[in-house]
Protein backbone atom coordinates (compact mmCIF):
# COMPACT_ATOMS: atom_id res chain seq x y z
CA UNK A 1 0.00 0.00 0.00
CA UNK A 2 1.23 3.48 -0.79
CA UNK A 3 1.74 5.98 1.99
CA UNK A 4 1.44 9.73 1.76
CA UNK A 5 5.18 10.17 1.25
CA UNK A 6 5.20 7.69 -1.66
CA UNK A 7 2.35 9.50 -3.38
CA UNK A 8 4.04 12.87 -2.79
CA UNK A 9 7.29 11.60 -4.34
CA UNK A 10 5.52 10.27 -7.43
CA UNK A 11 3.62 13.53 -7.84
CA UNK A 12 6.86 15.52 -7.65
CA UNK A 13 8.53 13.17 -10.14
CA UNK A 14 5.58 13.43 -12.55
CA UNK A 15 5.42 17.24 -12.49
CA UNK A 16 8.15 17.57 -15.14
CA UNK A 17 6.15 15.30 -17.46
CA UNK A 18 3.11 17.51 -17.13
CA UNK A 19 5.18 20.66 -17.67
CA UNK A 20 7.00 19.19 -20.68
CA UNK A 21 3.82 17.95 -22.33
CA UNK A 22 2.13 21.30 -21.75
CA UNK A 23 5.14 23.16 -23.17
CA UNK A 24 5.29 20.93 -26.26
CA UNK A 25 1.56 21.45 -26.88
CA UNK A 26 1.92 25.21 -26.39
CA UNK A 27 4.88 25.22 -28.76
CA UNK A 28 2.87 23.42 -31.42
CA UNK A 29 -0.28 25.50 -31.08
CA UNK A 30 0.71 29.02 -30.10
CA UNK A 31 4.35 29.98 -30.25
CA UNK A 32 7.52 29.30 -32.15
CA UNK A 33 10.53 28.92 -29.93
CA UNK A 34 13.90 30.36 -30.89
CA UNK A 35 16.82 28.02 -31.62
CA UNK A 36 18.33 27.94 -28.14
CA UNK A 37 14.96 27.65 -26.44
CA UNK A 38 13.92 24.81 -28.77
CA UNK A 39 17.22 23.00 -28.12
CA UNK A 40 16.71 23.36 -24.36
CA UNK A 41 13.20 21.93 -24.64
CA UNK A 42 14.46 18.97 -26.64
CA UNK A 43 17.34 18.34 -24.22
CA UNK A 44 15.07 18.59 -21.18
CA UNK A 45 12.62 16.14 -22.73
CA UNK A 46 15.37 13.68 -23.68
CA UNK A 47 16.92 13.94 -20.23
CA UNK A 48 13.59 13.32 -18.49
CA UNK A 49 12.78 10.37 -20.75
CA UNK A 50 16.21 8.89 -20.01
CA UNK A 51 15.62 9.38 -16.29
CA UNK A 52 12.45 7.30 -16.42
CA UNK A 53 13.60 4.73 -18.98
CA UNK A 54 16.89 4.10 -17.20
CA UNK A 55 15.01 3.62 -13.95
CA UNK A 56 12.43 1.32 -15.51
CA UNK A 57 14.62 -0.73 -17.84
CA UNK A 58 18.02 -0.64 -16.15
CA UNK A 59 17.14 -1.15 -12.49
CA UNK A 60 20.67 -0.63 -11.06
CA UNK A 61 20.07 3.09 -11.62
CA UNK A 62 18.64 2.97 -8.08
CA UNK A 63 20.30 -0.16 -6.82
CA UNK A 64 23.61 -1.61 -5.74
CA UNK A 65 25.61 -0.36 -8.74
CA UNK A 66 27.72 2.47 -7.29
CA UNK A 67 29.79 3.14 -10.38
CA UNK A 68 31.38 6.41 -11.33
CA UNK A 69 29.51 6.34 -14.66
CA UNK A 70 26.13 6.45 -12.94
CA UNK A 71 27.08 9.41 -10.76
CA UNK A 72 28.60 11.17 -13.78
CA UNK A 73 25.39 10.65 -15.74
CA UNK A 74 23.30 12.03 -12.89
CA UNK A 75 25.64 14.98 -12.35
CA UNK A 76 25.84 15.95 -16.03
CA UNK A 77 22.06 15.84 -16.48
CA UNK A 78 21.47 17.73 -13.24
CA UNK A 79 23.95 20.50 -14.02
CA UNK A 80 22.90 20.79 -17.68
CA UNK A 81 19.20 21.10 -16.86
CA UNK A 82 19.88 23.54 -14.04
CA UNK A 83 22.09 25.66 -16.31
CA UNK A 84 19.43 25.63 -19.03
CA UNK A 85 16.80 26.69 -16.51
CA UNK A 86 18.86 29.80 -15.76
CA UNK A 87 20.12 30.55 -19.29
CA UNK A 88 16.97 30.00 -21.38
CA UNK A 89 15.05 33.07 -20.12
CA UNK A 90 17.94 35.25 -21.27
CA UNK A 91 18.02 33.54 -24.68
CA UNK A 92 14.28 33.92 -25.15
CA UNK A 93 14.01 37.47 -23.91
CA UNK A 94 11.95 36.68 -20.78
CA UNK A 95 8.88 35.86 -22.86
CA UNK A 96 6.33 33.16 -22.16
CA UNK A 97 7.91 30.37 -24.30
CA UNK A 98 11.31 30.81 -22.70
CA UNK A 99 9.88 30.93 -19.18
CA UNK A 100 7.85 27.74 -19.81
CA UNK A 101 10.91 25.90 -21.10
CA UNK A 102 13.05 27.18 -18.22
CA UNK A 103 10.47 25.98 -15.71
CA UNK A 104 10.34 22.56 -17.37
CA UNK A 105 14.14 22.28 -17.29
CA UNK A 106 14.11 23.31 -13.64
CA UNK A 107 11.62 20.58 -12.78
CA UNK A 108 13.69 18.01 -14.68
CA UNK A 109 16.75 19.17 -12.71
CA UNK A 110 14.75 18.69 -9.51
CA UNK A 111 14.00 15.10 -10.56
CA UNK A 112 17.69 14.45 -11.25
CA UNK A 113 18.52 15.97 -7.86
CA UNK A 114 16.09 13.56 -6.22
CA UNK A 115 17.74 10.69 -8.07
CA UNK A 116 21.16 11.85 -6.85
CA UNK A 117 19.93 12.11 -3.26
CA UNK A 118 18.37 8.64 -3.33
CA UNK A 119 21.50 7.12 -4.88
CA UNK A 120 23.67 8.72 -2.20
CA UNK A 121 21.58 7.20 0.58
CA UNK A 122 20.76 3.76 -0.85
Amino acid sequence: MFGFSDVAIYVVLLLPAIALIWTWVERRLRFRAAGGVRLALQFGTASYCYLWLAGAIYRPMLGPDYSRMRYTTIGVNLIANLALAFIVPFLGGFKRPAICVAGSCGLVALSWFYRAAVNSVV
